[in-house]
């Protein structure tokens, strides 16, 4: 296993308010410590990665967390970006969304996105499937080093952002659970099911679009 002296520094790129918190929620209750940053726009996310601007002297994360269905700047046009800058391509970045089709998948690979996960329909599932990314990804693979910029300590937009609890290169070589990709077909969720997890979770809901 991997030996940590230090925080693991997480973004997780993510538009819906209830995945963001419950996601966070669940890798804030892990063993290994991190630190994770919440942003709902693509574009906002590609500006704190290059450290432009407001994010001037951000720190670069070891772990990426990308969501598909953003406004604006898509996830897929996130990742085209990171993986065609020298600068950030070395990035482990997950894709993790609820779109299960065909296109989506081989669009995200085709990017070199490291590994792509659906997020699953039930509470149980989905906190499983969050638990096998932390369980592999941070404390089994090793990721490429962290950038020496300033990471802001725990910022988020609606989301817990600073916990603790894992690191880099999963699919075609990790275990079958890890590997939640589907490919027959696609599904679509609403509002409703963010609502149904937070309410399983018994944690108190806010803002959902």
């Amino acid at each position: 296993m991997v030996q940590r002296n230090r925080p693991v520094q997480i973004l997780l790129v993510e538009d819906s308010p209830g995945d963001s918190w419950l996601i966070a929620d669940i890798l804030m209750s892990g063993p290994i410590p991190k630190k994770i940053l919440t942003m709902s726009e693509g574009s906002r996310a590609l500006r704190y990665l290059r450290a432009q601007g407001e994010y001037a002297g951000s720190l670069r994360p070891e772990l990426v967390l990308l969501d598909l269905n953003l406004p604006g700047t898509t996830g897929l046009d996130v990742l085209r970006e990171i993986k065609k800058d020298p600068d950030l391509r070395t990035l482990t970045v997950i894709v993790l969304t609820t779109s299960d089709a065909n296109a989506d998948v081989n669009a995200a690979y085709d990017l070199n996105a490291n590994c792509y996960v659906v997020k699953p329909m039930d509470l149980t599932t989905f906190t499983e499937a969050i638990r096998g990314i932390e369980e592999f990804w941070l404390r089994v693979a090793l990721l490429p080093g962290a950038g020496t910029r300033h990471f802001p300590g725990s910022s988020a937009e609606g989301a817990p952002s600073t916990g603790n609890g894992p690191v880099a290169r999963l699919c075609e070589n990790a275990p079958l659970r890890f590997q939640m990709a589907a490919r027959n077909g696609t599904h679509s969720r609403t509002g409703a099911l963010t609502r149904r997890r937070l309410r399983l979770s018994r944690r108190p809901s806010f803002g959902l679009r």
